[in-house]
């Protein structure tokens, strides 16, 4: 977790309560971790990993430190364009997670960003014109959308993705 602020409002999540000022506290570098763990597969998450501006700083610190690794960024998506992924892609992920719990505006309102879907859906096919071949959606299945679930799997199909599903319960 690169960052606990998210300019998401997931009724799911809390991750946007998080006050502003926790800037301050977030590290500066995760090399130091990396090289000691040498872990094989490290994945940037967060809150919303893209509100830090030197994300690709960090992607390609912790790339530089480890051997073997897979690298893999998870974000809503409403602040990544093409050009950032390409940079990401560049300083060294291997694979984008956006996440996608239905194919229309009910994911805005479950995310609480306007027009956040047809902004996933515009940049990936984007991002695979740059070369960006690896990109996965994150569906979370809950009671309202489990009929959307083929629906995604499908769609993702079309654009060349892969769907990773997880369940969620409050209980």
């Amino acid at each position: 977790e690169v960052t606990m602020r998210c300019n998401a409002h997931c009724g799911f999540c809390d991750y946007w309560k998080t006050d502003a000022s926790t800037k301050s506290d977030e590290l500066r570098s995760f090399a130091d971790a990396a090289r000691y763990f040498n872990p094989m597969l490290v994945t940037f998450t967060g809150g919303e990993p893209l509100l830090r501006r030197d994300l690709e700083e960090i992607v390609a610190a912790v790339a530089q430190a480890v051997h073997l690794k897979y690298i893999t960024l998870i974000t809503h998506g409403g602040m990544l364009t093409p050009e950032r992924a390409l940079s990401l892609w560049q300083a060294g992920v291997s694979q984008f997670n956006l996440s996608l719990d239905y194919l229309d505006e009910r994911h805005d309102r479950a995310r609480g960003i306007p027009g956040l879907t047809r902004r996933i859906l515009d940049t990936v096919p984007r991002m695979r014109e740059l070369g960006i071949d690896n990109i996965r959606f994150n569906t979370v299945i809950k009671n309202d959308n489990i009929g959307d679930v083929l629906p995604i799997v499908r769609h993702a199909e079309s654009m060349g993705c892969g769907v990773n599903l997880s369940v969620y319960t409050d209980a």
